[in-house]
Parts: structure tokens; sequence; C-alpha cells
């Protein structure tokens, strides 16, 4: 006999509520069993403390079995129990309705750090009365990574002071040139430098490095550069200096020590004043740009080329020295790579057409004032996009 319409609803109603029903039975097992697995302490405890009910992670950190938590009073794991009972008391007096809070715990022999959350429970029954929730979560790891965060951001600060003192002052005035640097790092180390070394007998030496990356390895090498620069030139006082012997004394030295894993681009630049004669020579650092003394107004600068190898690339690279008419006037601009390849906010390049036509710009200015011109162009190029690469400028003008 078919069902009226009113049984027909009622059938499809039971059917349906079952069905929510057995929806809603499963959903509050899955989520029983997340609390139970869960790494974090979840109990319930009475206004005095004793265990109702815990998690895996409750007996786990009581040392007990699962079985006979409710035997256990939660104050029993704590170092300073009496500071655990009068936050209990507090939070039992319904004042608050959460309390947070740190304490130490001793699990398997090891003190750990938790982040405790107490906050009353009501429970069904109003025969167990105030029942209080209680969670802790291990921060120890966490504030581990803070602490040694802190140190290592201690130690890259002076690191950072330390390898500043590497380099020479942002203007250098002397009867023979007159240089004005820039030199911004992209983290707190950097893998640029630059130098200037006296070579006696009125000669210069101008060096400017790109060390492969940037940070506390790249720094590692510039100060290996820097301290390598000076022995040379210390042996080298009033001798005629080969710029090529520099840097292949250097790649030696480099690709023993770092075998093949850490390259650096160098350009290096010995001026002869009396002779009238610079020296160059490269391993795979940008061109220099230069202004020749009496050229006309907005010519284009000319790149200083010299080919050779990277730095720490292989052992037996080999360099070359070339020679080049200089007189007071000409003006040289070194540079590192980062400079023209950083990108601003819609990745566009800034580039070496950018920078040479900022150059031509600016030509007129003296040292100082060309240093600020191509600079204040280049970061407003970047705009508030952060430094991909480190970023140093050499601007050097011969004056005998």
């Amino acid at each position: 006999m078919p069902l009226t319409p009113r049984e027909q609803i009622a059938s499809a109603t039971m059917i349906a509520t079952h069905e929510v029903v057995s929806n809603l039975t499963r959903a509050k097992s899955a989520m029983e069993n997340l609390v139970h697995e869960m790494a974090d302490l979840t109990a319930l405890l009475s206004s005095e403390g004793r265990l109702i009910w815990g998690n895996v992670t409750t007996a786990t950190w009581l040392g007990v079995d699962h079985d006979v938590l409710h035997e256990k009073n939660m104050k029993d794991i704590f170092l300073e129990p009496e500071v655990f009972e009068d936050r209990l008391k507090f939070i039992s007096s319904g004042l608050i309705e959460k309390d947070e809070f740190s304490l130490v715990l001793l699990i398997n022999g090891k003190q750990r750090d938790i982040l405790w959350s107490m906050k009353p429970f009501r429970a069904v029954s109003a025969r167990r009365g105030l029942l209080v929730l209680i969670t802790g979560h291990d921060i120890t790891d966490v504030l581990k990574a803070q602490s040694d965060r802190a140190k290592l951001e201690n130690e890259l600060e002076t690191a950072q002071i330390l390898q500043q003192r590497f380099l020479p002052p942002d203007y250098i005035q002397t009867s023979r040139l007159e240089i004005a640097s820039f030199y911004r790092p992209a983290e707190q180390c950097s893998g640029d430098w630059w130098g200037h070394f006296d070579l006696g007998g009125d000669r210069d030496l101008v060096c400017v490095a790109d060390v492969t990356g940037h940070g506390a390895a790249s720094a590692l090498v510039t100060s290996m550069t820097q301290a390598l620069c000076l022995s040379f030139v210390d042996r080298h006082q009033n001798l005629d200096v080969s710029p090529a012997a520099l840097i292949s004394e250097i790649n030696g030295i480099i690709f023993k020590t770092f075998h093949g894993d850490m390259y650096m681009t160098f350009f290096a630049l010995v001026i002869a004043h009396k002779k009238g004669e610079i020296i160059a020579s490269n391993a795979a650092h940008n061109f220099p740009m230069v202004l020749r003394a009496g050229r006309e107004a907005k010519q284009n600068p000319e790149a200083l080329v010299v080919q050779g190898n990277p730095i720490g690339h292989a052992a037996d690279s080999l360099y070359l020295d070339i020679s080049y008419q200089t007189k007071a006037g000409d003006r040289f601009i070194l540079y590192t790579d980062g400079l023209t390849e950083c990108r601003n906010v819609d990745r566009k390049m800034y580039g070496s057409g950018t920078f040479r036509r900022s150059i031509v710009r600016h030509s007129g200015e003296g040292t100082g004032e060309l240093r600020d011109k191509l600079m204040d162009d280049a970061l407003s190029f970047y705009g508030e996009q952060p430094l991909a690469d480190d970023i140093t400028l050499v601007v050097v003008d011969v004056k005998k």
C-alpha cells in the first residue's frame, strides 16, 4: 500500500535526520581522535588540578600510561607547582576568561619551555562543577631558534662593521688623484670590495672586486682579498707592478682554498703618474667607463676593455696587462654589476645603457658630485625594491 504524503514526509525526515546524526557522530569521532593524537597537551582538570581527561601528549609529558591519567594531579609535573596552583585558583575563581603563562617542565629528563593556556570549561553534568581546560604548547625549539637567530644577527652586525673597515674612505684626495666611492651591501655582509693603495714612486693601485653571491661566505673571500692585496703591495713598494701578477697570485690562493667553489671578478688599475700611463688587468669584471680629458661635452664614455677568467675558476688561468696613455683630467668609473643589474618594482633592470646615459648627463660634475648624481639616478630607479645584489661605485679622477 503506497505511503500517504504525510508518511512520505515523515520517512524522508527520519532518513535525513539519521544521515545528519551519522555525519555529526563521524565528525565528533574524528575531532576526538585529532585532539587525542595532537602534539600539544590538552586536558580537563578539576578546580584542584586533578586530571579528568587528557590526550596522549598529556600522558607522555606526565610519564604515565594513558589509562591512569585520572589518578594524577597536573601540578605534579611542574618544577614550580606553587605557581601553577596560584594560576589554577585564579582561573577557577571565574574572574577572568583566559590565562596564558610560560612555565618550565621536566619531560624525559629534559627541561622544556611550555606556553600554557587555561580557561573555564562548564561540564555538562552539574555534579562535576567548574572544570578547567588547559593546553600546553612546547616552545623550547622556537625560543632556541630565536636565540640562535639573535646571536647570528649580532655576529653578522659585527662582521659588517669589520668588513666596512677594510674599505677606504668614501672620499680620497691626494696630489695625484681624487676618488669618491659608494658602497651598499644587499645584506649585512657583502661580496663587494674595493681598495686604493699607494705603490710609491708616484703610482697608485685601484682595485674593485665582486664575489659570487653575497653574505657571510662572500665577505670571507673579500677579507682574504684585502689581506692578499696588502701583502702584494708591501712586497712591491717602489717597484714596477703588474696588475696581472696581483690577480694571478690572488687566483692561485683562492682556488687552492675553495677548490673552485667560490668565484670572484676583479679589476686592477695601476696609475703611473710620471709616465702618464695606466696598466690594467681584468678577471671577468665589468669594464670600467673612461671619460678622457679634453673630451667634447656629452661625449659617450669609453669602455676600458680587458678580458680574463674569473678568480677561483681554474688554477692555471692566465691574466694579461694592457697599458694606455693617461693624463690629468682623465676620469675612470669602476663599478660592480649590482649597480646595473638591480631591478625596480616592475622587474625592469637598470642596465648598462641607462648607466652610460647617466654618466654623460652628469659628466661635467666634480668627483664627489658625479658619484652622488650617478647613485641618485640609480637609487631613484630602484625605488622601494630591496637590492638584489651589493653595489659599489668608484669614481677616480687623475690630477697629474
